[in-house]
């Protein structure tokens, strides 16, 4: 059984440092079970800030220790991108990438708090990484390279930020993505961030054999009220 709490004073009553909810095995990436606990409050400076839920994430891909912890923005919904083909980008249409019926529950849209730009990962259930890597990589007609290269000739802040030595295929430019989000102020709402905006860099969206989705280069940055520009 698993338990589950969203009173925000269950850890003053219970002595216990953070409030927590244990996922059900069945239903949660594995990446995101393999530590002692699920997930605690990620305690944000602002107390205007809406509280979001940090995971101890063990996956070789995500960090050189083989874990990293991640904070969440809420569950992915869908990634929008264009095709890097051909002379102006922004003229070739909008394409809609969706995880399969059921995924999006278990399958999260997540940044790197300890990163000082706060770069993106996506934690994905192994029904959603097997569609990935069977549409997104092996289907996909672009040819593989090391995630590192993708995002240094890509731009932006993250351009030289660390990445794991893994191949890839370019899927397209990321224009906007969608994720499910619970903040304080106004409830659980579906939120859409468009990339770019402000600098005109946007990240490359990449995809792994093993269905890991990759955001290379960009310009955006993730503090906890959202994903910004």
């Amino acid at each position: 059984m698993a338990r589950r709490n969203r009173d925000p004073n269950y850890g003053r009553k219970h002595n216990v440092e953070f409030p927590y909810e244990e996922l059900p095995f069945d239903s949660a990436p594995d990446a995101l079970m393999r530590a002692g606990y699920a997930w605690k409050w990620y305690s944000a400076d602002d107390p205007d800030r809406p509280r979001m839920r940090y995971f101890r994430v063990n996956d070789p891909d995500l960090d050189a220790n083989g874990e990293k912890e991640l904070v969440q923005c809420g569950g992915l919904i869908q990634i929008r991108y264009r095709i890097p083909v051909g002379g102006d980008v922004e003229q070739n249409p909008e394409r809609e990438f969706n995880l399969p019926a059921g995924s999006s529950r278990w399958s999260y849209l997540m940044f790197d708090r300890n990163d000082p730009n706060q770069r993106l990962y996506t934690v994905l259930t192994p029904r959603a990484r097997d569609y990935v890597s069977s549409t997104l990589f092996h289907e996909n007609p672009f040819r593989v390279g090391r995630l590192a290269d993708f995002a240094k000739a890509t731009g932006g802040c993250h351009a030289n930020g660390w990445y794991p030595s893994i191949q890839v295929k370019p899927v397209g430019i990321a224009s906007v993505v969608i994720y499910d989000g619970d903040k304080k102020s106004d409830g659980r709402s579906n939120y859409i961030h468009r990339f770019g905006e402000e600098s005109g860099i946007r990240p490359l969206m990449c995809a792994d054999a093993k269905g890991g989705i990759w955001f290379a280069g960009g310009d955006y940055t993730s503090p906890t009220a959202g994903i910004t520009n």
